[in-house]
């Protein structure tokens, strides 16, 4: 709706990070709807936000958020956070239609896929931390370098309070704060 985008073009005068997600994808890449099943599952969707962009002059709003898929933020000049939506590379590679990376989900029943394919070459991530979203469901991925031993956990309302440590160079950890909106059976979110 306008208003959303009138805050949104507000938020541009800050220097903040805008990683590209799969609806900013999306919607620059029509040519896709009818190759893609989840992108055409909202076509209408998707053409009525094509034309309320175009309508509101909203391209630069559109090149900003589709700028970047993965963001690396330093601290005093060394790799932090690796911040990205979906997973850093294509997981999912059991279809004739090749998803990119932020419409890749991370989900726990993929963590084998996901911890090997992110941790398994240092290239793919230059930071001891990651966060991401997409999966929508808030948690934690952790990956021993050593022990090959994967984890998710969720976030529950006895570690709301709990400190998750860095400080194990041999694991490597993957936050998700999860998504804003309203929580639905089955389908939790953060609801802030």
């Amino acid at each position: 709706t306008r208003p959303v985008l009138d805050d949104l073009m507000s938020l541009m005068r800050y220097d903040g990070y805008a990683v590209q997600g799969n609806w900013e994808y999306w919607l620059s890449h029509p040519e896709r709807d009818p190759n893609n099943k989840d992108q055409g599952k909202y076509s209408e969707q998707l053409i009525q936000r094509r034309e309320l962009l175009a309508g509101y002059n909203g391209q630069p709003l559109l090149d900003r958020l589709t700028r970047d898929s993965v963001l690396i933020h330093s601290e005093n000049g060394a790799p932090e956070f690796t911040l990205f939506h979906g997973c850093s590379y294509p997981c999912h590679r059991n279809s004739d239609y090749q998803p990119k990376p932020c419409e890749c989900y991370l989900f726990p029943r993929d963590l084998n896929i996901v911890t090997r394919g992110l941790f398994g070459d240092p290239g793919h991530l230059a930071s001891p931390h990651f966060l991401f979203g997409h999966t929508h469901i808030p948690g934690y991925f952790t990956y021993s370098v050593t022990g090959m031993v994967n984890m998710w956990q969720f976030y529950t309302d006895q570690l709301k309070d709990t400190p998750v440590s860095y400080g194990d160079e041999a694991r490597r950890f993957g936050i998700n704060p999860g998504s804003a909106g309203i929580a639905e059976k089955n389908h939790p979110r953060t609801e802030r």
